[in-house]
């Protein structure tokens, strides 16, 4: 396909501000995507923002092509440089994995004719962006060839906030490389590096910021150490360093200080470790209305279930999409401590139905949430 003045066009351009080796749901959908587009045959160039792309040599094998988007502030002047970069490259088709990306392209689409693409994840339709911002995103967002919507939830709040149509949108959920996340047995370090071996050990894997509900896990904890004595609550991420430290706090105040354990930032190649370490997987988020501060899906559920683990999530925002509630784990109300409490109890004295449930969230992530099936649904959405 051939842009104007005899310039090769490539047939899918995506453009973000994150990419590995940043970690983050718009990173791995970025990846992901691009990744299987390439293995399907797929010309695909990904406009990345200049500051996240370390050495583009890390690239080469890739089956698609990085191009960094060079500027100063790009914060500020997103605009003018995803215009100008979009411009330059003249795609068929253009995924913006935001849709302040996005605008640029919808204002002059009369020069490029893409069918634009905007994937929407959850906190950037559901924050507060003041009446501007607003209509911008109601204008980019009616104007794209299609939304994608990451979860059910997702695209309500679209359809109301934004009244943009149901049909204009597709839900496709985030995915999970089933090959990467897996059941891991060589866990003996890990046991002794923080002290679980022989333990019950529940597991939240996420950034420490309020929503997480971090802070419910740790109210319930009492009451399941009563139950399952032996059980040992750890933490996994970085965040709010202001939140950790309430955290810390109550736990000291509870008495349970030392079954409650901070273990820091986890890399990559150690997620699949970390999850296989668990008895279960538990993150009750709940939504903080007030912010628009939301789980879009919470794609750390179908990691878990990929390691076979099962999970509980807090029934809000997306993750009735991520969890099949009684199926691969459980949903509880993010806000009751108690029932929090009984859902954690429930599957650490029951090994054989938290084992259950560990299986068929792995068989789900294979036959539903796999890169390569989210990629043949997108594909096919698009007629590529």
């Amino acid at each position: 396909m051939m842009g104007p003045r005899g310039q090769q066009s490539s047939t899918v351009t995506l453009i973000t501000e994150d990419f590995p080796p940043k970690d983050g749901g718009i990173a791995r959908w970025a990846y992901h995507v691009a990744r299987h587009l390439g293995e399907m045959g797929c010309p695909v160039t990904i406009l990345v923002k200049g500051k996240a792309v370390r050495n583009i040599d890390d690239y080469a094998d890739e089956p698609f092509t990085v191009i960094p988007m060079r500027g100063h502030d790009f914060g500020a002047y997103k605009f003018f440089y995803s215009l100008y970069y979009v411009l330059k490259q003249r795609p068929r088709v253009l995924i913006a994995l935001t849709w302040d990306l996005a605008s640029s392209a919808v204002l002059v689409n009369c020069f490029l004719s893409a069918r634009i693409v905007v994937v929407a994840h959850g906190l950037d339709v559901t924050k507060p962006l003041g009446p501007i911002r607003s209509r911008l995103c109601r204008f980019t967002l009616a104007r794209c060839r299609l939304v994608v919507a990451v979860s059910r939830f997702t695209r309500d709040r679209i359809r109301e906030r934004f009244r943009i149509p149901e049909g204009h949108i597709l839900v496709l959920p985030n995915g999970v490389d089933p090959g990467r996340f897996r059941r891991r047995d060589d866990l003996d370090d890990l046991r002794r590096r923080y002290g679980v071996a022989g333990k019950k050990v529940i597991l939240t894997l996420a950034r420490i910021i309020e929503r997480k509900g971090h802070d419910r896990v740790i109210e319930a904890m009492p009451r399941v150490l009563r139950a399952a004595p032996n059980a040992v609550y750890l933490i996994a991420g970085s965040g709010s360093k202001t939140v950790e430290e309430r955290l810390r706090e109550r736990a000291e105040a509870l008495g349970i200080a030392d079954r409650v354990r901070f273990i820091g930032y986890v890399p990559e190649p150690e997620l699949s470790r970390h999850y296989s370490l668990a008895d279960i997987y538990v993150m009750p988020s709940r939504e903080i209305a007030e912010r628009g501060d939301t789980e879009g899906f919470g794609i750390t559920f179908l990691e878990a279930n990929a390691c076979e683990v099962p999970v509980i999530g807090g029934r809000s925002g997306g993750v009735e999409d991520a969890i099949e509630d009684g199926v691969t784990g459980l949903l509880v109300d993010p806000l009751d401590v108690d029932g929090l409490a009984e859902a954690i109890i429930r599957l650490l004295t029951d090994p054989e139905e938290a084992a259950r449930m560990g299986k068929r969230g792995r068989a789900r992530v294979e036959r539903e949430f796999s890169w390569r099936e989210i990629t043949r649904r997108l594909a096919i959405a698009l007629g590529l």
